[in-house]
This record gives structure tokens, C-alpha cells and sequence, in this order.
């Protein structure tokens, strides 16, 4: 099983949030080698990190594989559902589905919903 983690994700294995620990619960559970972001993902976790004066943000995402962007995600996130969803959050599920992931975790509801409308199984343990 693949698990693709998007930014709201891992985020919340770097700040003490809601639900933080109900999701370090699901991640020590589950395989190291199903894990996978992207650099997307980094980049992402990198400048709300460096906003929020938080340094643990290199040690989180290089906790995980990181996926390249490819022309084909670009491509592919053009027409994901639904039309008013963000760029970036198109992105993670194209790569997602570029990859082959069964699963995306997200705490984001925006990108929830492009996910489960592409067919990918949404899960933000709680």
C-alpha cells in the first residue's frame, strides 16, 4: 500500500495540533516503505515552517520519500476536479495518482475533495 502525505499532513507530525497525535499513532503503524510526499510537499512544509520560526521542517520531510514533479503531473492536475480547486493541491493528487498511491493523507478538506474525486481513498486519522 502507497500513502502519499500532502503538506496539512506532515505539518502536523512537526506542530502539536489537533489531531497530531492520533496521526503520529497512524504513522508508527504503519510501513516506513509506504510512506511517500513529494517535493512539493517540502517546499511547502518549508516556507510555513521558516514563517512560523519552526527548524524541524528539513528533518520531517526528509523522514519520507520525495517524489520529483514531472511534466505529466502538470498535465494531469490541469483537469482534476473540481475546476475551482487550488493549484497546489492538484498537484499533490496528480502526483499521487502518477505514483500508483491507494491512499492520500490529508487534513486539508479543499484537497480532500480533488483526491476523492479522482478516486484516491482520503484518510486524516483523528
Amino acid at each position: 500500500m502507497i500513502r502519499y502525505l500532502d503538506t496539512s499532513a506532515i505539518a502536523k507530525v512537526v506542530l502539536d495540533e489537533r489531531h497530531t497525535q492520533a496521526l503520529r499513532t497512524a504513522l508508527s503503524s504503519w510501513s516506513a516503505d509506504e510512506l511517500v510526499s513529494s517535493q512539493l510537499m517540502a517546499t511547502e512544509l518549508h516556507r510555513v515552517m521558516t514563517r512560523l520560526a519552526v527548524p524541524q521542517a528539513a528533518a520531517a520531510a526528509s523522514a519520507f520519500e520525495l517524489i520529483e514533479l514531472e511534466l505529466e503531473d502538470f498535465v494531469v492536475a490541469r483537469d482534476l476536479a473540481p475546476a475551482t480547486a487550488r493549484t497546489l493541491d492538484v498537484l499533490h493528487v496528480a502526483v499521487a495518482l502518477r505514483i500508483g498511491a491507494d491512499v492520500i493523507v490529508t487534513y486539508d478538506r479543499r484537497q480532500a475533495e480533488v483526491a476523492d474525486a479522482a478516486g484516491l481513498e482520503v484518510l486524516a486519522p483523528e
